[in-house]
């Protein structure tokens, strides 16, 4: 007999066994988002990013740490032109004036012509300027010289040696002072008279004054010495400073050479013809050299370099905008005509999907997204292929000379 009291058991019994199922379900719930958090991490972690996304955050800290070392660099020469014009210039003012226009002079200068002799070297197409790298070059070992002499002369404390000597002279004189006292009291008539005990008291004083001399040599040597040591630090410390400046401007070029080149390949289309332009879009712009068919006597006519082939058929063939319709095709009666009313390839039959943008090759009649307005051909092997069908003759690249050889990217 089920009882409101069994019923009321039942109940709580019921509840608790649902709330211990729904903390299990949650844990476990939790347990497996946790897991796939874990390994999407690791999947990101471990993924193969670009060199310039993996890279970006090394090339801003490089470009800050070569700023930091130039201004380190520009500190340290202070020292050095300082010293070297306080010969000729006595004027505080004018000194430091002259000083500062020096120094920011040579420091522009140097960054001006290493960033632009580095830009050459990691360019796209590499130009060996060599009266720009020789000026690099005695710019960089002015500053570098002038950096090293200069850390030199502020790792080296030139008031120290004084104190010291101030120490000890005043001691000295004291000293001094007090035997030529002894010696004016015990004088009569320009002849000195000193008992027992004042001899001891001057020969004692003496010998103080000698033992006094003794350390002021041994701590002169101790601070001449740690004069040295300090300035070889800051000698090496700014040398330090010096080829930081040149790594970190040598990897900031590295980085945009090795993006560029990525990019490149990433989006060859695009880059090659807008910047690079290695590959001509239209063939009236390529200088070629064309070898006709042979004549009947077996000899080929030469043809000059600066002929140029017919122009395109004015007529468009295949070009598909949008949802635009493509228009009749007809390329030396060679292909067949396609109907106003239809998008098929011809070569295949099938209908191409084409995008908003998108274009038709007007060779082999594949859709392509299209890199500038006026492109035609979804390659350069089709621009060629198109060009040698319409004129029956085999397309050939001219040897360029050597002084306007293109380089090659990669």
């Amino acid at each position: 007999m089920i009882t409101p009291q069994n019923l009321k058991t039942n109940t709580t019994m019921t509840t608790t066994n649902l709330v211990e199922k729904l903390e299990t379900t949650n844990n476990q719930t939790y347990k497996d988002f946790a897991a796939q958090q874990a390994q999407r991490s690791f999947v990101k972690e471990l993924s193969e990013n670009s060199f310039f996304e993996s890279y970006r955050a090394l090339f801003y800290t490089a470009f800050c740490f070569a700023f930091l070392a130039q201004i380190a660099s520009a500190i340290s020469s202070y020292s050095f032109f300082e010293t070297l014009l306080q010969v000729k210039i006595t004027n505080f003012y004018l000194l430091v004036s002259a000083t500062v226009g020096i120094l920011i002079s040579v420091e522009v200068i140097k960054y001006t012509v290493v960033n632009k002799s580095f830009k050459e070297l990691f360019a796209l197409q590499p130009k060996q300027n060599l009266p720009l790298f020789f000026i690099a070059f005695l710019v960089s070992s002015l500053s570098i010289y002038a950096s090293i002499t200069g850390g030199g002369n502020l790792g080296t404390d030139t008031t120290k040696p004084q104190e010291v000597s101030k120490q000890f002279d005043t001691a000295i004189a004291a000293l001094k002072t007090d035997i030529t006292g002894i010696t004016n009291r015990n004088t009569w008539k320009g002849q000195v008279y000193l008992p027992t005990k004042e001899k001891n008291l001057v020969y004692a004083k003496e010998t103080e004054i000698a033992a006094l001399k003794a350390k002021k040599e041994a701590a002169l040597q101790a601070v001449a010495a740690e004069n040295t040591s300090n300035a070889t630090q800051f000698k090496i410390g700014f040398a330090v400073f010096e080829l930081l400046f040149f790594v970190c401007t040598v990897f900031v070029w590295y980085y945009k050479r090795r993006s560029s080149i990525e990019f490149l390949a990433a989006t060859p289309a695009t880059i090659t013809r807008a910047t690079v332009q290695l590959a001509p879009t239209n063939e009236q712009n390529t200088m070629v050299q064309v070898a006709p068919p042979p004549t009947e006597q077996g000899t080929t006519p030469n043809v000059t370099p600066t002929d140029t082939p017919p122009p395109a058929p004015s007529k468009r063939i295949g070009f598909v905008f949008g949802k635009k319709q493509a228009p009749t095709a007809d390329v030396n009666t060679a292909t067949p005509n396609v109907s106003s009313s239809t998008t098929a390839d011809v070569s295949t039959g099938t209908t191409p999907t084409v995008g908003t943008g998108n274009k038709v090759c007007l060779h082999c009649k594949k859709t392509y997204t299209y890199s500038i307005h006026n492109q035609k051909y979804c390659s350069e092997t089709c621009r060629v292929a198109a060009w040698e069908q319409r004129n029956g003759r085999r397309l050939k690249k001219r040897k360029v000379p050597n002084s306007t050889k293109k380089a090659t990217l990669f």
